[in-house]
């Protein structure tokens, strides 16, 4: 990121290549929101492209591991699977691991198990990664060049804080659904495989509870995204 001193010069030099270069700077942001990518390169379809692609693909490969996971979470345990062992004279359940569930699962019903809630769980990554980079190429359109060291450091929080919870409300029906589908397969909950399955994650257990649930999760993604992002604009001006 830019400092206060590199951005007037960029300013008192207006119409050089080194002014249109920060012009474009400013209308898409700053690059501790896009992971380190150079947007002075790259256009924002390029980047938003890339994303998708990125977010997609991660979410694919480490389904399998969020069902085994989240089935663990349930409390879900297979006969097959179930093995005691005494600890102070008292017989206690062993967890098994997320490969013994992986194992398990995979031969029980096979590849096509890991459909179940996929669709959802994928459009979750992917929503959220589109949702996340058009609110901040928005939000930093807006952002003035010559910024003070403590205005740089709000901004960062402001557009973090705010493009977090727009991507955490739009995504959490889809999060949500993936994970009532994955309950499905040890009967924990009814089926959400039809058409009424996004409505159901509003109506059952109710609104109050989809906002407290939604909340959390916002919690716990804006922390670490704007720590991470205030770290990185230190580094930027410090390091």
């Amino acid at each position: 990121m830019a400092t206060p001193d590199s951005n007037l010069k960029k300013k008192t030099t207006a119409g050089s290549p080194t002014a249109e270069h920060s012009k474009k700077h400013s209308s898409e942001g700053s690059s501790i929101f896009f992971e380190g990518t150079d947007k002075w390169e790259e256009s924002f379809s390029t980047v938003l492209i890339r994303q998708v692609l990125k977010k997609g693909s991660f979410a694919s490969i480490t389904y399998p591991y969020k069902f085994a996971f989240f089935l663990a979470k349930l409390g879900y345990i297979p006969k097959s699977l179930a093995e005691y062992f005494n600890l102070d004279n008292q017989k206690v359940l062993r967890i098994p691991s997320i490969t013994e569930y992986m194992n398990f699962m995979k031969s029980n019903e096979g590849d096509s198990l890991w459909m179940r809630g996929e669709i959802a769980f994928c459009s979750t990554f992917v929503l959220y990664a589109v949702v996340e980079i058009c609110v901040t190429e928005y939000l930093m359109g807006k952002s003035k060049l010559n910024k003070s060291l403590r205005e740089e450091y709000l901004e960062c929080l402001f557009v973090t804080s705010k493009t977090v919870l727009v991507a955490v409300v739009i995504t959490q029906p889809f999060t949500m659904l993936s994970y009532r589908q994955i309950g499905q397969y040890v009967g924990k909950e009814e089926i959400y495989s039809s058409a009424l399955a996004f409505f159901k994650v509003f109506s059952k257990p109710g609104i109050l509870s989809f906002i407290e649930v939604t909340l959390a999760r916002y919690i716990s993604h804006v922390i670490p995204t704007v720590c991470g992002n205030l770290a990185i604009l230190s580094w930027d001006h410090w390091g």
